[in-house]
């Protein structure tokens, strides 16, 4: 039997963001990781904490790379459409990223 490769969405995640320019910082414990100089250091959580620089461009930026890795975004009203962002962005509303499910394995 072939083992499966761990995929990190996150570290694509970053990546994307990194690509197109997005300004974010990743913070929490998976931000405290990212200084970890061995796996025994870092710490295993189930969210992963991305403060994006609230700018309308840059939430425009970050979500239309949230959508080309076809994950979904949510406030609190449920789906978040390009009509509210503006607003999204001046309330300083928190959005929640969900990931399709099987995604974490390729």
């Amino acid at each position: 039997m072939k083992k499966k490769k761990m995929f990190d969405p996150y570290a694509q995640l970053l990546d994307r963001f990194n690509q197109e320019g997005v300004k974010y910082v990743v913070v929490g414990m998976s931000g405290i990781n990212y200084y970890a100089s061995r796996a025994q250091e870092t710490f295993a959580t189930q969210d992963f904490d991305i403060f994006i620089k609230p700018t309308i461009i840059n939430v425009k930026k970050a979500i239309e790379v949230f959508r080309a890795l076809n994950y979904s975004l949510a406030v609190k009203e449920g789906e978040l459409k390009d009509s509210l962002v503006k607003n999204a962005v001046a309330q300083k509303i928190l959005f929640q990223l969900r990931i399709p499910m099987g995604s974490c394995l390729s």
